[in-house]
């Protein structure tokens, strides 16, 4: 495969992916993308600038740079969003540090420090309080950690009051809620809420101190929830039964169980004086209006549910053994191309056809079916082997994590013989000249293909994760296809039939739930 032409687009697919969802977030978050843009942009102007200019060398330099100044810090980026989600703040502060040597902007400068002094807090360390508030009190910061900082500083010392009154981030409408909540100002609570985002964080919030236990649960179900402790669940549920019958002893036990940090005795007391000046509000003084807005809410989550629009939170997927087994595989196919032809193996057509490339003529006349099959496990080249077992590894490990290992085998299998069998009907139909085709896009376009139908299923679910990840999965698609379109090397019937097959075996599997 040539590098000049498949690097490039490489670069450009997963660029526009990835600024396909940076820009829409940076806007709803009301953080700058400039820095994001402009590292792509400039990384895909000069490697096409070197394309024009027929400079290989050049073409792999600025690769390169773009993976570890773009790719790396994203990829950590996207890591400290999940550790600060399961207020991991120690894991949290590693990832920051490796997007501030990469990423110099847009608040990172300041996390790795954030990041030090909450994991601090959290241990216990009084002194680090004031350094957060310090750190709090400087602009710049990104508004998701501000946000974080902001509730784990409530959290250690029980100032609600001084949530409320100061400034919040965007993403930080859950944390005003709670505040609220806290603080058995409960009507302020269900005006703020039906001012703010719609967010899972803020839903929770209003169903625990409006007293909707079964909602709750349904809640803490979902894949917004999976980072929680089961203390944390334990706490929430006993908040909202409380609300609801403040004589309830089981609730009273969970809260006093569930309930952690410097003021848990504060947390546990204002949840057992349910309606007191100085307990959680009751809905029960809450006019009609407010009382109908979180039933109204609770409706729509139980319904959701119902219907299997809320996602589950699923436990951590098994080890994806197949995905890992067909890598294997196909490396050590490769492996076989250089025991067999040196190193020059991989690209020497006499050594890839006498190991099992799929040539038609071999297959029609001479009966060669097993070809087919064998075709798939080979490549032309390392840079080939190396991107499909990506594609691969990417996309696998989801599909398996759906639909199962069997599921994997049988798209894989399915696909991949599917493509070969398609290009060679084709090559048959249109007395087109033989070309020898080896390698396993088919497969893995199949497997790409699933997870779109997959995907299907849930967007027919109403799952909104499914719809954004449909849009970005599309896009993916079209700029694959133009790229097949371009580059006469690369057999666009072998990836169009593999995905179609996949994608009607995703859409079979579609409703079926991991076990």
């Amino acid at each position: 495969m040539e590098p000049l032409l498949v690097l490039p687009a490489i670069m450009l697919v997963w660029s526009v992916a990835f600024l396909a969802q940076v820009i829409p977030a940076s806007r709803r978050l009301g953080v700058g993308a400039a820095a994001w843009v402009a590292k792509a942009a400039l990384a895909l102007v000069a490697v096409g600038v070197a394309v024009a200019l027929e400079w290989e060398a050049a073409v792999y330099a600025v690769a390169a740079a773009w993976g570890l100044l773009l790719v790396a810090p994203s990829f950590a980026a996207n890591a400290h969003a999940r550790a600060l989600t399961a207020q991991d703040y120690a894991r949290a502060r590693r990832f920051a540090a490796v997007v501030r040597l990469l990423h110099p902007f847009g608040g990172w400068r300041r996390e790795p420090g954030l990041m030090a002094a909450l994991a601090r807090v959290r241990a216990g360390d009084g002194a680090a309080i004031a350094e957060v508030r310090r750190t709090l009190a400087e602009p710049g910061l990104l508004p998701s950690s501000r946000a974080c900082a902001i509730a784990e500083l409530a959290r250690q010392t029980g100032d609600w009051r001084g949530v409320v009154s100061g400034s919040m981030p965007p993403g930080g409408d859950s944390v005003r809620l709670r505040a609220l909540g806290e603080q058995g100002r409960l009507a302020e609570l269900v005006d703020a809420y039906r001012a703010a985002p719609v967010d899972p964080a803020s839903d929770l919030m209003l169903l625990a101190f409006g007293g909707r236990a079964d909602a709750v649960a349904a809640l803490l179900d979902a894949a917004p929830f999976a980072a929680l402790t089961p203390n944390a669940r334990r706490f929430w549920l006993a908040t909202a039964a409380l609300v609801r019958d403040p004589s309830n002893r089981e609730a009273r036990e969970a809260v006093m169980a569930g309930a952690e940090g410097p003021q848990r005795e504060a947390l546990i007391a204002r949840r057992l004086r349910v309606g007191s000046a100085d307990g959680l509000g009751s809905p029960q003084a809450l006019s009609p209006e407010r009382r109908g807005v979180i039933d109204h809410v609770a409706r729509a989550v139980l319904e959701a549910k119902a219907e299997g629009r809320l996602p589950a939170a699923e436990p951590p997927a098994p080890r994806p053994v197949v995905t890992l087994a067909l890598i294997a595989a196909n490396v050590a196919a490769f492996g076989l191309e250089l025991w067999t032809g040196g190193w020059g193996g991989p690209t020497d057509l006499e050594t890839l056809y006498e190991l099992g490339a799929l040539w038609p003529p071999a297959v029609l006349q001479g009966g060669e079916w097993s070809r087919l099959f064998t075709a798939l496990f080979l490549h032309f080249g390392g840079l080939h082997l190396a991107l499909n077992m990506l594609g691969l590894l990417a996309f696998g490990r989801m599909v398996e994590a759906r639909a199962g290992r069997l599921g994997m085998i049988a798209i894989y299998a399915v696909s991949g013989l599917g493509s070969m069998a398609g290009v060679l009907a084709l090559e048959t139909a249109f007395a087109a000249e033989p070309t020898l085709l080896v390698g396993a896009s088919g497969a893995i376009f199949g497997v790409v293909g699933a997870f779109g139908g997959l995907l299907l299923r849930d967007a027919a679910r109403g799952a909104p994760e499914a719809r954004r990840g449909l849009t970005l999965l599309s896009g993916i698609v079209v700029a694959q296809v133009a790229f097949d379109l371009i580059v006469p090397q690369v057999s666009f019937a072998a990836h169009a039939f593999g995905f179609a097959i996949g994608a009607a075996v995703g859409l079979l599997l579609g409703g079926r739930k991991r076990r």
